[in-house]
């Protein structure tokens, strides 16, 4: 009841300085944060859309919307009938299209080759795209390598463990 009632005070704060001359990323990042936290994500994407539209360059905004798109993909992961794993590979491509520079869409993509999910060529390019541009995180590689060890291939599973030690030495997992 308590977060009911504060996110209730924070979008009607926040919400009556939108689309008036004096709205700020900051006005539609509470408003959104409110609304994933709780678990009203198609309406922390759509405050954002708002807040997009007219191809307007606010990368605060294009970063949170990607990073919603990411937990609605996750809730989209789930077993099939054949004991497999599936998911709504559209969901991670239109965070790819929220932000490409988002390091959680490797990590997303990674993830899918540990669940033995196959991604589509979108979302492989984003991996390799952020993987030339070295925006990759340590947890990228360390679930890539997982993905080729259980795919049988050694040879880049051990690259990857290697460029996730390099990228952060102190957690080698």
């Amino acid at each position: 009841e308590g977060l009911r009632q504060a996110a209730y005070t924070v979008e009607e704060y926040f919400g009556g300085r939108l689309n008036t001359g004096n709205e700020s990323d900051i006005d539609r990042l509470a408003i959104a944060e409110v609304r994933m936290l709780t678990g009203r994500l198609p309406q922390a994407a759509s405050v954002l859309e708002e807040g997009l539209m007219n191809n307007v360059k606010r990368p605060s905004l294009s970063y949170m919307l990607s990073n919603v798109r990411i937990a609605m993909f996750q809730q989209s992961i789930t077993s099939n009938a054949s004991g497999g794993m599936t998911a709504d590979m559209a969901r991670l491509e239109s965070a790819i299209d929220a932000d490409p520079n988002n390091p959680s869409i490797s990590e997303q993509a990674a993830r899918l080759l540990t669940q033995k999910i196959k991604p589509t060529k979108k979302i492989i390019d984003a991996l390799r795209k952020q993987i030339e541009a070295g925006i990759t995180t340590a947890e990228s590689h360390s679930l890539l390598a997982k993905g080729f060890y259980l795919m049988g291939n050694e040879k880049e599973a051990i690259k990857n463990w290697e460029m996730a030690i390099a990228k952060n030495p102190n957690d080698a997992n």
